[in-house]
């Protein structure tokens, strides 16, 4: 086989990174440590005013939802600013599926029954809750289905209220089923926390689909993706490791370091940046 063919296999076989999904990841401190992006799949983020269809997904391994099931997020827990880089890691105790053990929250445990414990560090390393979404942005629909991910302070608690007070007739707590769902029109507002800037939800409307939009829907649920499977959660001794900024050796941390220096304040539960 000549060179020119080898290097037109080499192109064929290979993929391509994309460059756009990448960059978004990077400007995100959460995407890179606690789950995986699919390929062909781009990252969304919220506007002040978006319409969109959250996408369900079938159930494998989901805290709330039985194996087989439609559901539309998947809930994981992280704890943020973790290791010299202050990076996040989910927590595999909160998180279902993670094995039931975490070293932070241990550490956390032991802090808090210390009289002379510093209050803001036990509250740093308290859990934060968020999820994680597959919406269809009517306003970019040549995307397709996209990934979000989002604290559920700032969104999906804001849902679960609006579903809550509804009646029960109007069928919204089914509202990402196929054929009697509803598309979402949704509302945020721009909120400051220090120097960083995001979006909290202010509005959600249901909207009813047309026969057009509900044939569309059925063909999005061909996206393949399992919410389940995306999450990268990380074994008690790596998170150990990282926790205490040691080395690794054989897949375990070589000593055992009481953690050093005082956290930074943070809200009870993380902003979106």
């Amino acid at each position: 086989m000549s060179k020119a063919k080898d290097k037109r296999k080499d192109r064929k076989e290979r993929k391509t990174a994309s460059a756009r999904k990448q960059s978004e990841a990077h400007k995100g401190g959460l995407r890179l440590t606690t789950f995986h992006v699919p390929d062909q799949v781009q990252l969304w983020k919220p506007a002040k005013k978006k319409i969109v269809d959250l996408i369900p997904y079938v159930a494998s391994n989901h805290p709330y939802v039985d194996a087989g099931e439609l559901t539309y997020e998947r809930t994981f827990y992280v704890h943020a600013k973790i290791g010299p880089d202050e990076e996040s890691r989910i927590c595999p105790k909160y998180t279902h599926g993670g094995g039931g053990r975490c070293p932070i929250c241990e550490y956390r445990t032991k802090l808090g029954k210390d009289p002379d414990a510093d209050e803001e560090m036990v509250k740093a390393l308290k859990h934060k809750r968020r999820q994680l979404f597959l919406p269809y942005d009517h306003d970019d629909e040549e995307q397709g289905v996209q990934l979000w991910e989002y604290s559920h302070w700032n969104f999906g608690k804001h849902l679960e209220a609006y579903i809550e007070d509804s009646d029960e007739d109007e069928g919204y707590d089914i509202f990402h089923d196929p054929d009697d769902g509803f598309t979402l029109r949704l509302g945020f507002s721009q909120e400051t926390y220090g120097s960083n800037k995001y979006f909290e939800s202010s509005s959600i409307r249901m909207l009813e689909r047309k026969k057009a939009q509900i044939k569309k829907v059925h063909e999005l649920l061909e996206h393949g993706i399992s919410l389940d499977d995306l999450l990268i959660i990380p074994s008690y001794d790596e998170l150990h490791a990282l926790f205490n900024d040691e080395p690794v050796k054989n897949g375990k941390p070589k000593k055992d370091k009481k953690k050093k220096g005082k956290k930074k304040k943070d809200k009870d539960d993380d902003v979106p940046f």
